[in-house]
C-alpha cells in the first residue's frame, strides 16, 4: 500500500516567515503536535510543539534548524511508519516527489493504523 492511498490532503502548515508564536497557536487550535513548514508550497522542514516551545515566540520559524522529514506519495506506508517510529513523531508531510518537495498532504500514525486494520479485515474475509 502506498502513502497516497491513506494520506490526508487537508494540510495544516505554517509559513517559514511566521513567528514561533503563530505556529504554537496554530498547533493548539488545530490540535496537532507537528506542523510542516512551507516556503510557498515547497516543504522547508517540520516543527514540533516541543521545538516551538523551546524558542522565543517572536523568533521567525525560518531562522531555526528544521528537520526535513517527509515521505513521497508513492512511498510504501511501511516507510512512513518506520520514519515516525525512528523520529518519535506521529505525523509526516507528504510530497509529490523528492526533487520538488511540493507538499501535497500529511500522513498520521492513525491513518496507518486504520489502513492496517482495514487491510487485515479485508484479508480475513477472503
Amino acid at each position: 500500500m502506498q502513502v497516497k492511498e491513506i494520506m490526508q490532503t487537508h494540510i495544516v502548515a505554517v509559513n517559514a516567515n511566521a513567528s514561533i508564536g503563530t505556529a504554537i497557536k496554530l498547533m493548539s487550535n488545530a490540535h496537532v503536535p507537528l506542523l510542516p513548514v512551507l516556503n510557498g508550497s515547497r516543504l522547508a522542514g517540520i516543527l514540533t510543539k516541543e521545538e516551538a516551545q523551546a524558542e522565543p515566540e517572536s523568533k521567525r520559524i525560518g531562522s531555526l534548524q528544521l528537520r526535513l522529514l517527509y515521505v513521497t506519495e508513492n512511498d510504501p506506508v511501511e516507510k512512513a511508519a518506520k520514519m515516525m517510529v525512528d523520529n518519535s513523531i506521529t505525523r509526516l508531510p507528504v510530497v509529490s516527489e523528492a526533487t520538488t518537495l511540493h507538499c501535497v498532504g500529511v500522513v498520521t500514525s492513525t491513518d496507518i493504523v486504520k489502513a492496517h486494520k482495514e487491510d487485515k479485515e479485508e484479508n480475513a474475509t477472503h
